[in-house]
């Protein structure tokens, strides 16, 4: 997430070849600081964060949208003839996958919530309903209007389609906003991942300094400063490989889905 803030943030304010990964690391530095302030209660803060990233899914399936109603033409190749799978077609794989790895995230938060038996199922059920209606209509938004070529082209392809149906101040309007809107995501992955570390580490006495718990805070700091170390080690290696963004799906998508096999597969 980081580094996608870093492509969009960098698409409004150049700071270089390797502005993304300044963006990334500042933005890493400034969110284990906020977290580190304790237990975070600012919901509507929340609900218009995540408001603006639906708002933003949304209307980049209205440029689509806008785009088919202009009349222009679409951008969607014919299907292959040639038999079998193409080629990359499993990396490809890794970012659809990528795609769905958040929502379940929010069960590591069950102990905190007041009705956690119904409400996890509740907001489990509809996270992945959402989830994959607004994939469904900003996946077809992109290709309709930018096409295969022109998503391979492009780091910031969900700006460059708004610019293409809005015009070029929407473009960077729109790229501020993502910007702005993977704050959240980051947040609740800091939130999530320091609270899974911490559990971790209660099971496992080799990771006891990791284990504690700030009680006057409500916040594990040991496990959002371990977390916000690696994050920072993370974003040297994304910058190492001149591709961040794909670089941390190619990092984290075999761990992450091989834990989560293994805890499926678990009696």
């Amino acid at each position: 997430m980081i580094f996608v803030l870093g492509d969009y943030a960098n698409e409004v304010l150049p700071l270089g070849p390797l502005g993304a990964s300044w963006y990334a690391l500042a933005a890493i530095l400034a969110m284990t600081a906020f977290n580190l302030k304790g237990l975070y209660r600012g919901q509507r803060a929340d609900y218009a964060m995540t408001g603006l990233e639906v708002g933003g899914l949304l209307i980049i399936f209205a440029a689509g949208v806008a785009l088919v109603l202009a009349g222009s033409p679409p951008l969607v190749p014919d299907a292959p003839t040639a038999s079998g799978l193409p080629a990359g077609f499993g990396l490809a794989l890794l970012f659809v996958l990528y795609a769905f790895s958040g929502w379940s995230e929010i069960s590591t938060l069950s102990a905190e919530v007041r009705d956690e038996r119904r409400g996890m199922v509740r907001a489990l059920v509809l996270s992945i309903l959402v989830i994959t209606l607004l994939y469904l209509a900003v996946n077809w938004a992109l290709w309709r209007g930018l096409g295969i070529e022109g998503l391979a082209a492009s780091k910031t392809p969900a700006s460059d389609l708004i610019a293409l149906a809005f015009g070029q101040a929407a473009g960077l309007m729109t790229a501020l906003a993502i910007a702005l809107a993977t704050l959240t995501s980051m947040n609740a992955t800091i939130v999530v991942g320091a609270r899974t570390t911490y559990a971790a580490a209660r099971d496992w006495p080799r990771l006891e300094r990791l284990g504690r718990w700030d009680d006057q805070r409500g916040i594990p700091v040991a496990g959002i400063l371990a977390q916000g170390a690696v994050g920072v080690l993370l974003v040297g290696l994304g910058t190492y490989a001149r591709d961040g963004f794909a670089t941390m799906i190619d990092y984290t998508s075999p761990v992450f889905w091989l834990f989560l096999a293994l805890s499926g597969s678990a009696p």
